[in-house]
């Protein structure tokens, strides 16, 4: 387009004469003319055909800063219409030809006018509208005006000035609920009754499935929900209706479908054991008696069909109760006690008893028997064949414990002045006792020492026609002089660190008295006694029998 005056900021379109050469336009008093040549000379005859009416559209490069804006901030749904708003700001006024791009570069919105061929005809600002993308997501459009590059008439008038838009697409609310298919058996013998089938579909995808005994819609947030269809149901005897639901991710929750089954159940097995108590020796017990007593009590809630201590069977009370002797053989005895019900329940009862008639073997160590002391206690120590207590008292008192490590005891006793005799008691875990005596004078006046005599420890019987009696001088604070009595014979054994010894002998059957008795050098003195039963081997002896007296 040539121009005749200067030219305003405003372009108005007056009139447009599409059989003349010549089209004529107001400028606010200055003329613009748009030549018909310039299809022509311009070089558009060679890509479009000629226009029926010559437009300016297309014609001018506007320049400016250009400014798109959207109808919404927010995003559209698929297939919304977007409506940008194309601006410019500083730039000329007057007729542009506008286009709106998508995301692939294809035009999807050009501006309405006299098209004739070569663009539509529009001013600032431009309004395009189209569709928004079916997929969600984020996209760039791009919107254009065409014009020329220079807007003297001269060089490409397709030169394009543009501006990107931002357009946000959302997911379109689902709002369809899934459609579930639901069925059962007809009868069931079993409470748990397998589910024929449960599927359901959903435009988007099934999240939930859920099977219960309401008929009432569950919301999708309440409990019970599983994300995968449940393979059975749990019923009652009877009629049962099952109603079953599906759900979806946006919480649509299908419409109900409901199957019926009827149960009928074998009347329940019994499998509880019957109640069992015993009244008898705990296991692991021992004893020294014969018999057993076996007391208890056998219940059931169908009722008790038999009771047997080791296969032997017992008379139940009507009450449950029952009572059985049992007699023990030597040794470990196990008694297996069992009821059993009417539906052939068992309930066992297994323990073991020791049956023990022999009697610990019990020696005493320490102290000599009849031995003096000058201390107001002693000691008392020893060995124990098995697993016992061991009681020790003083003078008839009330007895202590010893306290027992593998097979030895020992317990300290307090003595009184005097004549002490000293009880030790074994008794095993049958019942059975052994007894030993120690007899021990406590001298707490003129004494200065001990005396003791070690061995025979005690009174003894003894096959051996001679034993080297030997004993002890404790304390002594000078010399000390021993004197041995026994059968009207006297022997003064010599008194070595505290220790003597004398060889006695025994020239015919029968019990021989000995006495021991120790004066120190100030006069004090301590007697100590033993008893020996001589008996020699004769012909007719039971070879057998134990001998007190270990040969020396």
């Amino acid at each position: 387009m040539k121009k005749f005056s200067t030219v305003s900021a405003q372009f108005f379109f007056a009139l447009a004469l599409a059989a003349t050469p010549l089209i004529a336009f107001q400028l606010n008093g200055t003329e613009a003319y748009a030549q018909s040549s310039y299809f022509t000379s311009r070089g558009c005859v060679n890509c479009h055909s000629t226009p029926v009416v010559a437009t300016c559209a297309g014609c001018h490069q506007h320049s400016g800063t250009l400014t798109a804006t959207k109808n919404k901030t927010t995003s559209y749904a698929p297939g919304e219409t977007v409506t940008v708003t194309l601006s410019a700001s500083g730039a000329r006024t007057g007729w542009i030809g506008a286009r709106l791009y998508s995301q692939t570069g294809a035009e999807i919105a050009r501006s309405s006018g006299n098209q004739s061929g070569m663009g539509g005809s529009a001013i600032y600002p431009v309004v395009l509208s189209a569709p928004a993308p079916a997929t969600a997501g984020t996209y760039t459009w791009r919107v254009a005006y065409v014009g020329n590059v220079n807007g003297t008439g001269s060089g490409d008038v397709h030169s394009e000035k543009s501006v990107n838009v931002s357009i946000t697409v959302a997911s379109a609310a689902d709002t369809a609920a899934p459609v579930v298919s639901f069925t059962l058996p007809a009868t069931a013998t079993s409470l748990t009754v397998p589910v024929s089938s449960l599927s359901a579909t959903d435009n988007v995808a099934v999240t939930g499935y859920l099977v219960n005994k309401s008929a009432t819609p569950p919301a999708a947030s309440a409990t019970g929900w599983t994300a995968t269809a449940p393979a059975s149901v749990i019923a009652v005897a009877g009629s049962n209706t099952f109603y079953a639901w599906a759900k979806d991710a946006a919480g649509n929750v299908s419409a109900v479908k409901s199957a019926s089954v009827t149960v009928t159940t074998a009347p329940a097995t019994d499998t509880t054991l019957p109640a069992l108590t015993i009244s008898s020796l705990a296991n692991g017990s021992y004893t020294n008696k014969v018999t057993l007593n076996v007391s208890g009590h056998a219940s059931d809630a169908g009722g008790i069909k038999s009771v047997t201590v080791n296969n032997q069977a017992v008379t139940v009370n009507a009450d449950g109760s029952f009572s059985f002797a049992l007699t023990l053989v030597a040794g470990a005895n196990t008694i297996k006690t069992i009821a059993t019900d009417n539906a052939g329940n068992q309930q066992v009862d297994t323990r073991t008893v020791t049956y023990d008639l022999n009697a610990p073997v019990l020696a005493v160590s320490a102290p000599a028997d009849n031995s003096n002391t000058i201390q107001s206690f002693i000691t008392v120590t020893g060995t124990v064949s098995e697993t016992s207590t061991v009681s020790i008292s003083v003078n008839n008192g009330s007895p202590q414990s010893a306290a027992i490590t593998g097979n030895t005891y020992n317990a300290t006793v307090n003595l009184s002045a005097g004549v002490n005799t000293i009880d030790i008691t074994a008794t095993d875990q049958a019942g059975n006792t052994s007894s030993a005596k120690r007899t021990v004078t406590y001298e707490n006046s003129n004494s200065k020492f001990t005396l003791a005599v070690v061995y025979p420890a005690q009174d003894i019987t003894t096959r051996s026609s001679s034993l080297t009696l030997k004993g002890t001088v404790v304390g002594a604070s000078s010399r000390v002089a021993v004197r041995i009595a026994m059968d009207g014979r006297s022997y003064s054994p010599a008194v070595v660190n505290g220790a003597f010894q004398q060889r006695l002998n025994f020239y015919r059957a029968k019990r021989y008295s000995i006495s021991v008795t120790a004066k120190d050098e100030a006069g004090n003195s301590s007697t100590v006694y033993r008893n020996v039963i001589y008996r020699p081997v004769r012909n007719d002896d039971d070879r057998d029998d134990r001998d007190d007296h270990d040969d020396d």
